[in-house]
């Protein structure tokens, strides 16, 4: 089990009562992503974050039009000033204050 799946887990009751397996982490990694971006984007006052994939490619945004993504931030689409890139969530290594 990853040590953010464990940080999950110690933090939510309902988490811990589902067993271990690879199938379960990885489910809650991706739900783990997905609120962690939806908090950065939606914070008030927006501050800057980035993030890395593991590619190695790394976006930083610093401004809410450099953002785009639905409702459920299931995708997220990284608006540079000549550049559009569309990232898929899986990919993402590391979400980080800029």
């Amino acid at each position: 089990m990853s040590n953010i799946a464990a940080e999950y887990r110690s933090q939510n009751p309902e988490a811990r009562k589902v067993s271990a397996c690879e199938n379960y982490d990885e489910k809650y990694l991706f739900v783990m992503k997905v609120q962690e971006i939806q908090n950065f984007v939606e914070r008030k006052p927006f501050r800057p974050f980035g993030i890395r994939l593991n590619n190695g490619s790394e976006y930083i945004f610093n401004e809410p039009r450099d953002i785009g993504a639905p409702k459920n931030y299931r995708l997220l689409i990284y608006f540079g000033k000549s550049e559009a890139v569309r990232i898929d969530l899986d990919s993402i290594t590391e979400i980080f204050e800029n």
